[in-house]
């Protein structure tokens, strides 16, 4: 934490990024990305602050990110007092991120895109494992929260998609993107069927699997 008596800067709850890039003074608070552990990208970014104004925030080394080019269209999130997540206007210029701490005198959360929180994680595999063509395995680690959800014929040789997301840090987007994919999936009640014409194979065909791997890390504050 890196405090002021106008505010302070706190590292998110879970999978935080982003750490002070100078003693807050007051007027801003400045924060820099921290590029990921395992691939080195820098672009996602999650962390708390407190401020007693409206202040800007500036994410200062957002030129060096992954993607700068992406800051221009940008939406920053938002989030206090347990409520939604909420859209901030955000503005780029000179390689800086900035846009305004939304709530005075309290506590807010701050992400490039809402994380995907694990109570939901778990309601979507709880909702896998109890139709009648699915079935989900868990496994918790210091690396995170490693979930595997089967959806159709479990077995090797049918055929299967695989979608891979949230394998690090700031991947949550392709969680989000998996959630409502899956959700559509067991809407329906049954897993659309191949075609012979696209198939040489019909029985393979009707064997359509889909599985999901999803993997949401910890990273300690």
């Amino acid at each position: 934490m890196i405090e002021h008596d106008a505010g302070y800067f706190l590292a998110a709850r879970r999978c935080p990024n982003g750490h002070p890039a100078a003693s807050f003074d007051g007027r801003s608070l400045d924060v820099a990305l921290e590029p990921d552990p395992v691939t080195g990208s820098a672009q996602w970014f999650h962390f708390r602050a407190f401020a007693r104004e409206a202040v800007p925030i500036r994410i200062v080394n957002a030129v060096a990110s992954s993607y700068p080019r992406g800051w221009s269209e940008s939406i920053v999130w938002a989030r206090h007092g347990g409520r939604r997540w909420v859209p901030v206007a955000a503005s780029y210029a000179d390689g800086v991120l900035s846009f305004s701490h939304v709530a005075p005198r309290t506590t807010v959360s701050y992400a490039l895109f809402p994380p995907f929180p694990f109570s939901r994680l778990a309601r979507l595999a709880a909702n896998v494992a109890a139709s009648s063509f699915g079935s989900s395995t868990a496994a918790v680690s210091e690396a995170g929260v490693a979930c595997r959800l089967i959806l159709g014929d479990p077995d090797p040789a049918a055929r299967q998609i695989w979608i891979v997301c949230g394998q690090h840090g700031n991947e949550h987007p392709a969680i989000w993107f998996a959630d409502g994919f899956v959700a559509a999936l067991l809407e329906r009640g049954r897993l659309p069927t191949g075609s012979s014409r696209r198939c040489s194979n019909a029985a393979a065909c009707r064997r359509e699997s889909v599985s999901m791997s999803s993997r949401s890390p910890i990273r300690r504050a």
